[in-house]
């Protein structure tokens, strides 16, 4: 499929990196994740002949998860770089909890 797309006609916008340069990807262990312990819960043993509904909500629930996932990690970085001495000193500390308090809103 790439190598059937058209070579761009306008040069590439030169813009900056909103997030530090990094290679985290969790997606496999997301996948692991809900096959070894979401579906075993919530579904029954036996097959009730329903794959393709049952692979795309399972498709639909998968990619969820991991933009969920992937953009808590910008989300992360964006207040990192907003109160960098703070986050430092948390991580510096080791502090899970406090570092959690941080990023969490308990309010949304």
């Amino acid at each position: 499929f790439p190598d059937r797309i058209p070579t761009p006609i306008l040069p590439p916008k030169g813009t900056d990196s909103v997030l530090h340069p990094n290679s985290i990807n969790i997606n496999p262990r997301i996948l692991n994740y809900f096959k070894q312990r979401v579906i075993p819960s919530i579904c029954p043993e036996g097959d009730d002949g329903q794959y393709g509904s049952s692979s795309t909500c399972d498709m639909a629930i998968v990619q969820a998860m991991s933009r969920r996932i992937h953009y808590g990690k910008f989300v992360a970085e964006a207040k990192f770089r907003s109160e960098t001495e703070r986050f430092t000193k948390l991580i510096e500390a080791k502090d899970a909890v406090g570092i959690m308090d941080a990023l969490t809103f308990p309010k949304v």
